[in-house]
């Protein structure tokens, strides 16, 4: 689980902009021109499977101290994403290496709602935060047998306040795939959005006309 978070963590600060390599100072710190990002483990409980990381922003003399802070929320914000919860602290300076540095201390909150394990996907865009997924035939006078009749889906959904929601493909019919099975010509007819305390819970439903196995 820490292996897992650590890549993703990294992967996350590479899209966002941030060149960006594990553990620090694992090498020697070369001379650099523009922010740059380490990760590094801090803390991990096995057997909670609990993981903290520091994310170290590196930032050269030329850029000064307030260059490094607005990275330090750049990258906070662009954890959110994988529901990675960071902690600010203040810009130190090396005065040796010429260096800015301001580190953010980024832990996974306790898991506050179930969210399927299984992989689901719109389209080729994976959905991390799904609470359930239901799928349905039904035999209509127009369609027998079952096994020719159109699927009813329901999807619900959870986005949890301070994190950004699962994205969504262009286009007005696309794919659902959870885990082996592969529903095709879908698309949503209807979308219920309901604001709680916690966050925001999504619950679409729609059709798909066929279905097939991985």
């Amino acid at each position: 689980m820490g292996l897992s978070i650590i890549e993703q963590v990294i992967e996350t600060l590479r899209a966002a902009g941030f060149p960006t390599q594990r553990a620090m100072p694992g090498t020697e710190v070369p001379a650099i021109t523009r922010i740059v990002a380490a990760v590094q483990l801090a803390q991990a409980d096995v057997d909670k499977r609990e993981t903290v990381l520091d994310v170290h922003l590196l930032s050269p003399l030329s850029m000064g101290a307030q260059a490094c802070e607005d990275a330090a929320f750049v990258a906070a914000e662009a954890l959110k994403d994988i529901d990675i919860s960071c902690v600010i602290g203040s810009v130190s300076f090396d005065g040796r290496a010429g260096i800015f540095s301001i580190t953010c201390r980024a832990t996974k909150p306790e898991t506050v709602r179930m969210y399927l394990d299984v992989p689901f996907k719109i389209g080729a865009v994976n959905q991390s935060r799904v609470v359930s997924f239901t799928a349905q035939q039904q035999v209509s006078e127009a369609t027998t047998p079952l096994k020719d009749a159109p699927w009813t889906l329901r999807l619900e959904q959870f986005f949890r306040n301070g994190f950004g929601e699962d994205k969504n493909p262009d286009g007005d019919t696309f794919t659902v795939t959870h885990g082996d099975e592969v529903y095709h010509g879908c698309r949503w007819i209807s979308c219920k959005r309901t604001r709680e305390v916690d966050g925001l819970r999504q619950i679409r439903e729609g059709i798909a006309t066929n279905q097939t196995m991985l």
